[in-house]
């Protein structure tokens, strides 16, 4: 019977499109890359720090340098709605989103990069995609342009 239990529970929280829950990683174990060179991790995991920022419904997860990368790289930040309640992830990027024109999100992930399709986000704004499996730490950040 708690077999039966466990296994009800399971399938009744496990498969709840809202929520989907992935193992911790330690992100010590993973090397930092520097963003530009996404790129040459194609399907690695990776653990990379980067800008997330936009305008309306066109966004974009970018190099934290000023100079930006030798070879334009827009990357989609694909969280496959996954909640991160724990770093106020919610939260954060609900401000972000609100406040577009004077802030954005410094985040560390870990994932995965590809540019196989050439086109994605809205309109196919991005050129690659960053599969998130886990946001390591977010940070709200003023824009020092406006």
């Amino acid at each position: 019977m708690k077999k039966a239990m466990y296994f009800a529970c399971l399938l009744t929280l496990g498969c709840s499109p809202m929520r989907v829950l992935l193992p911790r990683t330690d992100s010590k174990s993973f090397k930092s890359i520097d963003f530009c060179e996404l790129p040459k991790h194609k399907g690695d995991l990776v653990c990379v720090k980067g800008r997330y920022s936009g305008v309306e419904e066109y966004w974009s997860f970018k190099t934290t340098s000023v100079n930006g990368c030798p070879d334009k790289l827009d990357v989609e930040l694909n969280l496959q709605e996954m909640k991160y309640a724990k770093l106020g992830f919610d939260r954060k990027s609900n401000r972000v989103h609100n406040n577009y024109m004077n802030s954005y999100l410094l985040i560390e992930v870990i994932g995965t990069y590809s540019d196989q399709e050439k086109e994605y986000g809205h309109l196919g704004h991005n050129n690659s995609v960053f599969v998130v499996q886990e946001i390591v730490s977010v940070t709200v950040k003023r824009s020092k342009t406006f």
